[in-house]
Parts: C-alpha cells; sequence; structure tokens
C-alpha cells in the first residue's frame, strides 16, 4: 500500500509589519512513489538516475523576486537571506549529513538542493 506524505506551501504573515513569507519545495521527480510487492520494487526508483532532487525556496515580500535561500544574509548590514550553512535537511528528526545515507546536499549556491540517491525503506 502507498503511503503519501503531506505536500504544501506556508505563507506567514505579521499583521504589524504586513510582511509575508512564502516557502516551498521543489520536487524534480512526481510527487508520489509506489512500492510493488510483485516485484519488491518503487515506482518511480531515485537508486538510479535521474535522482530525486529537493529545492527549497524563501520569498520575502519587498524583497522583488529575490530567493533568500540563495542570498546570504547579514545582519550587521540588514541584508536579509539566510546565515551560510544554516539551511538543513531532516530525516525521521536527524539532520541528513551530505554524502551519508545516499544523501547530497547542495552549497549554498546550489539553494542547499538535497539529492536522494536510494530507495528508503523506513
Amino acid at each position: 500500500m502507498a503511503v503519501k506524505v503531506a505536500r504544501g506551501q506556508v505563507t506567514i504573515i505579521d499583521q504589524n509589519d504586513a510582511v509575508s513569507l512564502q516557502a516551498f519545495i521543489g520536487s524534480s521527480q512526481p510527487l508520489t512513489q509506489v512500492y510493488n510487492r510483485d516485484n519488491n520494487a518503487y515506482a518511480p526508483s531515485w537508486a538510479a538516475s535521474p535522482y530525486l532532487v529537493l529545492t527549497p525556496s524563501l520569498f520575502v515580500s519587498g524583497q522583488a523576486a529575490t530567493d533568500q535561500i540563495t542570498s546570504v544574509g547579514n545582519a550587521a548590514t540588514l541584508t536579509a537571506g539566510v546565515k551560510s550553512g544554516s539551511a538543513k535537511w531532516y530525516k525521521n528528526g536527524t539532520a541528513i549529513v551530505s554524502g551519508q545515507d545516499s544523501c547530497t546536499i547542495g552549497a549554498a549556491s546550489a539553494k542547499y538542493a538535497l539529492t536522494v540517491k536510494a530507495v528508503d525503506t523506513n
């Protein structure tokens, strides 16, 4: 039986200053993976190319059309963006380390994209 994990978009609005945040995760593959008991296989399989690539995005109103994930923030100069190295991915509550568990995390210039090169049997 297939298990579907939720997907959506979050918008946070502070009524005091009317700044809104829009965050979402883009996917290079279909959003549903199905397990076939007859041949013990997942479709699509991410164990071979094309791999699953998840790409986060964060947009802030008043910051033009700049994706804040790729912008390096600086509190001293009040520059909006993500602190370099602060974007993290988690699996079952544990931080994913790039190069382990068949996952690779891109650098800030690659928008911290998570590449999954395996089938998750958990």
